[in-house]
């Protein structure tokens, strides 16, 4: 689910004009009696949200999450609300550049405020870094992903099949070898006569 992350990363830091820095990832592993299934956060697609981070702990804190019943039990939300937001203050506060904040909703009740961070196999370049994000506005935007492929990699199969799930995630065309290997196969097992460039 990481693609369709950093598309809403990159669309709400956009949006907002914040860095990613400021940015919380929120997830649900909770099923919901009256819905039925699995879990948001085990959805496909994946159902998650992407905010400013001090709304979740900020003034009226507008951003965060029914997951304590603020408007069926004022008792236990109370009760829940001051002990998560002293800590997703702190983690946030604890945040580098390759972390990306998560507040998750355990099916074993309550919540937990995370760090996360990712890095390329073949790299080591962090995932969720501002430079990864920045990359990703780039693919995005102007379906250049050269910065991508520099902080990736290209030289592995994870780090090619993983530059692939990005040029789709982002609806980019394929790259040109890819390309050439399907108008191969199309010509060597079907006639046709497609260039091979």
């Amino acid at each position: 689910n990481y693609v369709p992350i950093m598309k809403e990363i990159v669309r709400v830091t956009g949006l907002t004009g914040l860095p990613k820095r400021e940015i919380l990832l929120e997830m649900d592993f909770v099923t919901p009696p009256q819905r039925g299934g699995l879990a948001p956060a085990l959805r496909d697609p994946v159902e998650f949200k992407v905010a400013p981070a001090r709304g979740y702990f900020e003034g009226d804190r507008p951003d965060e999450p029914d997951w304590f019943y603020k408007g069926q039990d004022r008792a236990c939300y109370e009760k829940n609300i001051r002990a998560i937001v002293p800590v997703l203050k702190e983690t946030f506060e604890r945040l580098q550049d390759q972390h990306l904040l998560a507040f998750v909703r355990s099916p074993s009740g309550g919540g937990g405020c995370y760090r996360i961070t990712l890095q390329s196999e073949e790299t080591m370049n962090p995932l969720f870094g501002q430079k990864t994000v920045d990359a990703c506005r780039k693919a995005i935007e102007d379906e250049d992903f050269s910065d991508l492929k520099d902080i990736i990699g290209v030289n592995t199969p994870a780090s090619q099949s993983m530059m692939r799930t990005f040029r789709r995630g982002f609806g980019a065309m394929p790259e040109e070898d890819e390309l050439n290997a399907v108008r191969e196969m199309l010509n060597r097992c079907y006639g046709a006569s497609f260039d091979i460039r």
